[in-house]
């Protein structure tokens, strides 16, 4: 058989996907997250998925629930709440570029946080996100 990752030749057939090593297994993980991007959530470099089987004894986190924002993607500005969160593993630098963090974790009480920084949207938890500092507000204040 020929690896469909590297191209090359073996004869132990590992895993059932046409893959010659635990590498090129990891590599096709991967891609197949690149090729599928809105069946995933990655939030702060880590992916994970929400499966919508919600008649299952088996659930991600134990069943915990994730109030989940989308921040980037087609499913941007919607926001979505699963008890079957599945961790998938930390995105792997070489794919970060395609795999983008386009969720973050929500809450009712962070509605009004920073997208950037995620502390509460107010002067001077979120100067930083905008370039804003202490001397900058004390001379807007004096000009007033």
């Amino acid at each position: 058989m020929i690896c469909k990752i590297c191209g090359k030749e073996y004869t132990n057939e590992l895993y059932y996907i046409n893959v010659c090593s635990d590498k090129c297994y990891d590599k096709n993980y991967w891609l197949e997250r690149i090729n599928k991007p809105d069946e995933f959530v990655i939030i702060d470099g880590i992916c994970y998925h929400i499966d919508k089987n919600v008649f299952t004894v088996f659930k991600g986190f134990g069943g915990r629930r994730f109030t989940i924002k989308f921040i980037d993607g087609i499913h941007k500005g919607e926001t979505v709440v699963t008890d079957n969160l599945w961790y998938n593993g930390k995105v792997p630098e070489e794919f970060r570029i395609k795999l983008k963090d386009n969720a973050i974790f929500y809450s009712e009480e962070e509605k009004n946080n920073c997208v950037t920084c995620r502390y509460y949207n107010t002067y001077f938890d979120c100067s930083q996100c905008y370039g804003f500092d202490e001397w900058e507000r004390g001379e807007l204040n004096e000009e007033i």
